[in-house]
């Protein structure tokens, strides 16, 4: 530009270019007096005249204002004809120009010339692409710094069935080979990127050139200079609001990005599929057809043209889609091998708080996108078992946004933020889509897989290693959960889920199984956590009542025959509830089993120091019963005869006096001095202690059936005699540390759980059988055997 400006300098010298500045002057202040269109015109014909006068010279004066003067003429509102003429000064000063000259005044002319095409009458446009094609085109790669203007210029008019569609893709064919077709690209996809007006011209452009014969590593110019440049171009049309702009790119991807043979390093590939994963909330079959048939490596059709995959080939996990034993390639053999892993990691994207809000995204992301945007996918039954491997960390990212707001606290915090219940609302629409159970199934799956990994020395992972700080959940796509972080996320899953239909006793049994087989492997706070899931578990619980079905409750017998079928019906449905109530029963009964051996494990592992020896001395802490039938009836006989005597004429507020009856002295009788010893890592596990007696007060107080008492009562696994008064090993812990322990926490804990189960047993044995009441009186104060 300094050169122009030393030249114009020299040539002021010239009386001749000084009289063309003066014209120009003189053309110039016209402009100032125009009221209508017509002016213009009139004006601009000066101007031509003036500049069509002095073509010999190269430097034109006052350019900057002409080229503003020039750029007005080009507005929108303005009809063609001020257009034409205002094209004709144009050509008139880049022939005057040249090509050397016009390369370093590009931005001036540019400016003016360059958004006309969008807006252009059908007459315009022949003159502004004979004006590219006459003064543009030759510039070579000079117009590099212009480009990317003149392809945001050209490419409106690139309008399948239009007029000057050959001549405008010719152009940019010629522009392309003249610029060098990788800078050419490069620019076309920075226009991509931040023209929402030109996507679709340009990327039509693209994919009408590219070689369908050729891979993407034979046309590496198609990328551009930039590869980041145009990836993130390919996700902002993947997330234009035009349904075209999008079924184009998908078309692009199918072309030039398969899967199988994609140039992208992975990260970018995610990205990308991040992206194309918002198009199914339009819900559109075509966009839809093109994006699974990318995901599956298909042309639309059923078939797939890739090798099928190796036996050693795709997940590691048994859960994922297994390779098919067909030698044809199909569409799971290609997703399993291809694509499955791109897409989980994808979603994860989704879910993700920090990845869903950059740049890949559009800005009006909503959180409630990835969970329809997951319900869809589910649709295809290829992609079904992604759920395995994704269901965590949809969890962890419900639990995220949820925890802001705090919704789990009242429902009145949950209306208040509506943001939060909307989400909920949307979150259960997922899981509604799911089997009733196999939500609970894959909770317990993962309760199960994080015990195994905390019994792992090599393979356990401190809570707080892959959590926050102050927060138990794991970031969205941390890999296997931790046991605390299950036990929370599924504490924050039984409040915000709608619950369905369930028994949640069988979860429970499983458990408290696992609990009991890794046990020793588990931290305290590990093993809290875990009975506080379990309590938890028990409170959603609504236990069926037990109705007693008796020969009263079925319908009476009619001698019409109209009733038969009513009556069979009846019996039928009756039939099926007894049933029913019969299978609860047992699994009452089992999981009551389980938290007895649970309790056993417990107290021998973080109790009691010997509590084996604790067993072996039961026997010698009890004594025979200090009082026998004939002297109770004493008694009461002797309290009936001094009501009877004071019920006349007597205060009934007087209290009356029990006979004294002396106690029988123990005769050869040796009480024991036992004391228990408590492990010294007790102290942290006292609420966990207190957790787990609440839990198996809880589980006996649900409705009285046989199953459920003998699970109280007695060891279904330990064989016994028919008249052998028996109680089972963790009733005999339990009544061992209510009178000698020596800690005091765990005597008054205990004692409270004695005095709670002799309280449901008392209950209990009024509904039950005489042959299994005498095995309530176990923990009667008559019983035969009590603790010293």
């Amino acid at each position: 530009m300094g050169s122009v400006v030393l030249e114009e300098y020299e040539l002021l010298g010239d009386p001749k270019y000084r009289a063309y500045v003066t014209a120009i002057d003189k053309a110039l202040k016209s402009f100032d007096n125009t009221s209508e269109w017509a002016d213009l015109i009139s004006a601009l014909g000066k101007l031509n005249k003036v500049i069509s006068s002095h073509l010999k010279y190269q430097v034109v004066p006052r350019r900057l204002t002409i080229s503003k003067r020039l750029a007005q003429c080009m507005h929108p509102a303005l009809p063609s004809g001020v257009h034409l003429k205002a094209l004709e000064s144009y050509d008139l000063i880049l022939r005057a120009v040249g090509p050397q000259r016009l390369g370093q005044e590009l931005f001036l002319y540019g400016a003016g010339l360059f958004p006309l095409l969008a807006h252009a009458a059908m007459n315009v446009r022949p003159a502004l692409l004979s004006l590219y094609e006459t003064h543009f085109l030759p510039l070579g790669e000079r117009l590099r710094p212009g480009l990317n203007g003149f392809l945001i210029g050209v490419l409106p008019g690139l309008e399948e069935g239009s007029d000057y569609y050959e001549r405008t893709d010719k152009l940019l064919l010629d522009v392309c080979v003249a610029v060098e077709k990788s800078y050419f690209y490069g620019s076309l996809w920075k226009c991509v990127l931040c023209n929402p007006g030109i996507r679709q011209a340009a990327i039509n452009f693209i994919v009408s050139h590219y070689n369908r014969r050729l891979s993407m590593e034979d046309q590496l110019y198609v990328i551009g200079t930039d590869i980041d440049c145009m990836v993130q171009a390919l996700c902002a049309s993947l997330q234009d609001s035009s349904i075209l702009v999008q079924r184009s790119t998908l078309e692009l991807l199918l072309l030039g990005f398969p899967l199988h043979n994609c140039t992208l390093v992975y990260a970018d590939r995610v990205r990308v599929c991040t992206a194309a994963l918002g198009v199914l909330l339009r819900r559109d079959m075509s966009l839809n057809r093109r994006l699974f048939a990318w995901l599956f490596g298909s042309d639309g059709s059923s078939t797939v043209s890739v090798v099928p995959p190796p036996e050693s080939a795709g997940s590691s996990e048994p859960s994922s889609s297994p390779v098919p034993d067909s030698p044809e390639p199909t569409h799971a053999t290609y997703f399993h091998l291809h694509s499955s892993t791109l897409l989980l990691d994808a979603i994860k994207c989704l879910f993700s708080p920090s990845t869903s809000r950059s740049p890949v995204l559009s800005s009006n992301f909503s959180v409630f996108w990835p969970y329809r945007i997951l319900v869809s996918l589910l649709d295809k039954p290829e992609t079904n078992f992604i759920l395995d491997d994704i269901l965590i960390d949809v969890f962890r990212s419900l639990y995220i946004e949820c925890n802001l707001g705090t919704v789990t606290k009242s429902h009145q915090e949950k209306q208040a933020n509506r943001s939060n219940f909307e989400l909920i609302k949307t979150a259960n629409l997922l899981f509604s889509s799911l089997e009733p159970n196999y939500l609970w199934e894959y909770v317990h799956k993962c309760f199960q897989g994080a015990c195994e990994r905390a019994s792992s020395s090599a393979a356990k992972v401190p809570p707080k290693a892959k959590c926050s700080e102050g927060n138990k959940v794991a970031h969205v796509g941390a890999g296997q959960p931790s046991l605390l972080e299950v036990c929370v996320l599924s504490e924050f899953l039984l409040e915000v889920i709608s619950l369905v239909r369930m028994n949640f006793f069988s979860l429970l049994q499983k458990v408290a199984k696992d609990l009991e087989q890794y046990c020793s492997s588990l931290s305290p706070e590990e093993l809290n956590g875990a009975l506080l899931l379990c309590s938890r578990l028990l409170s959603k619980v609504q236990p069926t009542t037990m109705q007693p079905h008796s020969s009263g409750m079925e319908p009476a017998c009619s001698p019409a025959d109209s009733h038969i079928t009513s009556r069979q019906q009846t019996s039928e449905k009756l039939s099926t509830s007894c049933e029913e109530e019969l299978s609860l029963a047992n699994l009452i009964s089992s999981c009551t089993s389980s938290f007895q051996h649970l309790f056993l494990r417990f107290v021998e592992l973080w109790v009691l120091s010997d509590a084996g020896a604790v067993l072996n001395q039961f026997a010698t802490a009890l004594v025979s019963k200090r009082a026998k039938k004939d002297d109770r009836e004493k008694e009461l006989h002797g309290l009936l005869q001094q009501c009877l005597l004071q019920e006349e004429g007597g205060d009934p507020y007087q209290s009356i006096e029990l006979p004294q009856v002396p106690p029988r002295p123990l005769e050869n009788v040796e009480i024991p001095q036992i004391k228990l010893q408590v492990q010294p890592c007790f102290s942290k596990l006292k609420d966990t202690y207190a957790t787990l007696c609440q839990l198996l007060v809880e589980l006996s107080s649900f409705p009285a059936s046989l199953g459920t008492l003998k699970a109280i009562f007695f060891d279904a696994d330990s064989p016994r005699s028919a008249d052998e008064e028996f109680l089972p090993n963790w009733l005999r812990q339990l009544l061992m540390m209510s009178c000698f322990a020596e800690d005091r926490d765990l005597l008054l804990q205990t004692l409270a759980t004695v005095l709670d189960l002799l309280g449901l047993a008392r209950t209990a044995a009024v509904a039950l059988e005489p042959s299994l009441r005498d095995g309530s009186r176990a923990l009667s104060p008559g019983s035969q055997f009590a603790c010293a």
